[in-house]
């Protein structure tokens, strides 16, 4: 559990909020690099970095953590 039972609303709505501004961004920045003159291929190898972020941030979201720590976050959050 990635968010403590309190926290899950504001959490899912973090995420929203940046995945709706990566909507935004992505087609603004595409069309930027195309408008200066670069081609297709070009504004597909320049996102290859940013795609391989995102896995990497996902892979590392979906290890589970381990039991101490779940345990931690919980002591933390009820004091």
């Amino acid at each position: 559990m990635f968010y403590p039972t309190e926290m899950r609303g504001t959490g899912v709505g973090a995420a929203v909020a940046v995945g709706r501004i990566g909507s935004f961004a992505g087609p603004l920045f595409a069309g930027m690099l195309l408008s200066l003159g670069s081609s297709s291929a070009m504004v597909i190898g320049a996102s290859i970095p940013l795609i391989l972020f995102a896995a990497i941030a996902a892979l590392m979201l979906v290890r589970k953590p381990r039991p101490e720590q779940s345990d931690a976050v919980l002591n933390i959050t009820t004091r």
